[in-house]
């Protein structure tokens, strides 16, 4: 995917605000991808493997969210510290940013890896930052509106599609989509019950068809867009059975088309396929291997799944087969 602009490139070519963004170009059509077909769905058998609670010296304050690598590095922002740790898969500290200098995260929350390049949303600062994987920052993207303001509000989930196209849930119950040029593509969304509405929208994820699944926190449920961005299905409710939320917060998809949702609420991850059919669970027991308010998820090539477990500061790993 083609980069995010550099500082210096975008201090020659944007009307700058205080973190050296600017205007976005206007929004062209959405990009439409061709469908393929999904695998049939293989139901995952999640066993906990390990937990860690310590990035080196320090405790978590407050994780967030955690990303992986194609080497299976694990990253983890931690809103609370301002941080960003790098783990390898066993839990051993390999690097950590964000927290100093003129351009300091404040309130990371989502976290996604596209291209070997880590990509934050900096919440608090209402913008989407890049870095490479050793921390180094290399370019920020915070559009303003045409009026002047910052298009995003507290934005709080990234994700990229196979075609590299990023996605980017937002507080203002919008989700904007741009493409890999970094174009602004679509944007969608409103506030409500309506259908295709949402009420705090906190991540998406894109399947190999184009569809794309966005998790609504305070609505408690999913709701599944087509590649033309119509809503087809909406799944879920508020509610502690099986298939039910209790403010969702994260959402991934694995390679067989099993869709992982963090049921924050519940202390469990629920497993659905991609028509929202309920197909297992787990992290709702007693003891250590319990999960207690989690809030992130993501998934390695060794089928593999890391859980940010927030209300325990630490990250859990379970294998999935």
């Amino acid at each position: 995917m083609k980069k995010l602009l550099s500082l210096s490139a975008l201090a020659n070519i944007l009307l700058l605000g205080p973190w050296g963004c600017g205007h976005m170009s206007n929004m062209t059509a959405p990009v439409l991808k061709s469908s393929s077909s999904q695998q049939v769905s293989t139901v995952p058998n999640p066993s906990y493997a390990a937990a860690w609670s310590q990035a080196g010296s320090v405790s978590f304050g407050n994780p967030q969210d955690v990303a992986v690598d194609e080497n299976n590095n694990v990253y983890v922002t931690d809103a609370y510290l301002g941080e960003v740790f790098k783990f390898d898969s066993n839990g051993r500290l390999l690097a950590q940013w964000g927290n100093t200098g003129a351009n300091a995260l404040s309130d990371p929350n989502g976290i996604a890896v596209e291209n070997g390049n880590i990509y934050v949303a900096d919440s608090s600062n209402d913008r989407i930052v890049e870095y490479d994987p050793n921390g180094n920052m290399l370019a920020q993207l915070c559009p303003e509106t045409a009026d002047g303001y910052y298009m995003f509000v507290f934005p709080t989930g990234i994700s990229f599609d196979p075609s590299g196209n990023l996605y980017v849930t937002d507080n203002s119950d919008q989700v904007y989509q741009f493409n890999s040029s970094l174009q602004l593509t679509a944007q969608w969304g409103a506030s409500g019950t309506a259908n295709g509405a949402f009420n705090y929208p906190v991540d998406s994820v894109e399947d190999g068809s184009g569809n794309i699944y966005v998790v609504d926190n305070n609505s408690d449920n999913v709701v599944k867009f087509n590649p033309s961005l119509n809503s087809i299905a909406t799944w879920g409710q508020s509610g502690s059975q099986n298939g039910q939320f209790q403010g969702p917060n994260d959402v991934k998809m694995d390679s067989n088309g099993n869709v992982y949702v963090v049921d924050t609420g519940n202390d469990r991850v629920e497993v659905f396929n991609i028509d929202g059919t309920y197909e297992t669970q787990w992290g709702n027991v007693s003891g250590s291997q319990g999960l207690s308010w989690p809030t992130g998820i993501a998934l390695d090539s060794n089928g593999n799944a890391y859980v940010v477990d927030n209300g325990n500061n630490r990250i859990v790993k379970y294998t999935l087969n």
